[in-house]
């Protein structure tokens, strides 16, 4: 039960899990709006922010994670050289 697994977590066990939830959730809204059609000016700005966050410091700050790498190994794994 999540309730349980928060309550037996620290206080820095919690943050930590929260930055990298809030990474993990960017990245998965980044797969999503990979796989639209880029011929809608929402999705090409959805993209272009979800890329700023990933290259931001505050992400690598977050998870610790090179925001270029995370960019390009979705981009592979996803099949797609959008820009």
């Amino acid at each position: 039960m999540l309730a349980k697994q928060i309550s037996d977590m620290t206080i820095e066990e919690a943050y930590d899990h929260l930055a990298k939830s809030i990474v993990i959730q960017a990245i998965e809204d980044y797969r999503k709006t990979l796989r639209k059609p880029n011929k809608y000016k929402k999705t090409i700005n959805n993209l272009k922010a979800l890329e700023k966050f990933f290259l931001s410091e505050w992400c690598y700050h977050l998870s610790g994670w090179d925001g270029n790498y995370i960019i390009e190994l979705i981009k592979e794994q996803e099949g797609t050289t959008n820009d």
